[in-house]
């Protein structure tokens, strides 16, 4: 078998767990970055795949200190302009893809060096949604909220001027 080359880039496909995704041009690009990306909490295979390369632990995603970021194996996957998504009916997807939601990406891995540190990237080319997970926040639980006295909502008619700081 020949060494894989990551200079040139190396295709895989991983499938995994996402968090923060933005990978279709309705969630549009990442604010900070300027790239479409998302982390990907890798399945075991996936994990399987990148150890066979010899490269996971130089591409899973690490906090500041170095540690890894996830209890699991995560990637941060990117791309300058938005990657094919499709549903499982082979259907472009143009969504918000959710925390939670399970993707199966063609990615391409290549290394870079940049003010003499040097690394390796994963690049989305193209992805499936294998399942979305729904969006929004849980509801407030009576747990939350024990002890706590809980007071009315102000309305408009409620304040009065006089007690405004202005």
């Amino acid at each position: 078998m020949n060494k894989p080359d990551f200079q040139k880039g190396v295709r895989v496909i991983l499938s995994g767990t996402t968090n923060w995704a933005q990978l279709t041009p309705t969630s549009g690009p990442n604010k900070m970055s300027g790239k479409f990306q998302c982390d990907l909490l890798l399945d075991d295979a996936s994990v399987k795949e990148l150890d066979s390369l010899g490269i996971t632990k130089h591409i899973v995603i690490k906090n500041a200190e170095g540690a890894p970021k996830y209890d699991v194996p995560a990637v941060r996957l990117k791309a300058n302009n938005p990657p094919t998504m499709f549903d499982t009916s082979k259907q472009t997807f143009d969504d918000y893809i959710n925390n939670g939601s399970t993707l199966r990406c063609a990615c391409l891995i290549k290394a870079w060096e940049m003010a003499g540190k040097k690394g390796l990237s994963a690049y989305i080319n193209q992805g499936v949604v294998l399942s979305l997970s729904e969006r929004g926040e849980s509801p407030a639980t009576d747990a939350l909220f024990e002890g706590v006295v809980v007071q009315p909502a102000p309305t408009a008619n409620t304040i009065e001027s006089d007690d405004l700081p202005f």
